[in-house]
């Protein structure tokens, strides 16, 4: 989700949402396994648009070393990836850990804390070639390592599936 204050997200209103699931929730939820689940504060985007494929890398900085990685992706990959044909986007996010670790009734149905995902480079794009590469070269695992980042690192690549936007939700009650 995106929202114009992570605060929204530890809103009363939010959380009673959270603390109420759907019987659909309370179906699927249990089934849910290694949930990470972070709000996040926008540290760096460049680029427009909305691309219909993503490159998603969670990492962390090694002690000591966040500067010099957070460094390397603001100044070296952000904009060569910005400037890369079938590349609509590029963002990088800092997770909160204070207010991603709120526990509500969702959580609980997990049956476990969710993790929290310290760092996370987004790369929105429209062609699958393009991402697959990247995650294989300039994002690898090693490059990442090379640069400051911790050996253990998640990519996913994903699909947009559907978009809403605050016009298309119902009026409050």
């Amino acid at each position: 989700y995106e929202v114009d204050d992570v605060a929204v997200l530890n809103s009363s209103a939010y959380l009673k949402r959270l603390n109420a699931p759907t019987a659909w929730s309370q179906q699927i939820i249990p089934g849910i396994f290694n949930m990470t689940r972070t709000f996040c504060r926008v540290r760096a985007s460049l680029g427009g648009g909305l691309g219909s494929k993503m490159l998603s890398i969670r990492f962390s900085a090694r002690a000591g070393k966040e500067a010099s990685l957070l460094s390397w992706l603001h100044q070296q990959m952000l904009p060569s990836l910005a400037a890369t044909q079938g590349i609509v986007g590029v963002h990088l996010l800092e997770g909160d850990e204070e207010a991603s670790g709120v526990t509500t009734d969702e959580t609980r149905l997990r049956g476990s804390p969710d993790r929290i995902a310290h760092l996370i480079f987004l790369i929105e794009g429209y062609d699958d070639d393009v991402l697959v590469r990247l995650s294989m070269d300039e994002l690898s695992p090693p490059r990442f390592h090379t640069n400051g980042a911790e050996i253990e690192m998640v990519t996913g690549l994903h699909r947009l599936a559907h978009v809403v936007t605050e016009r298309d939700l119902p009026e409050s009650p």
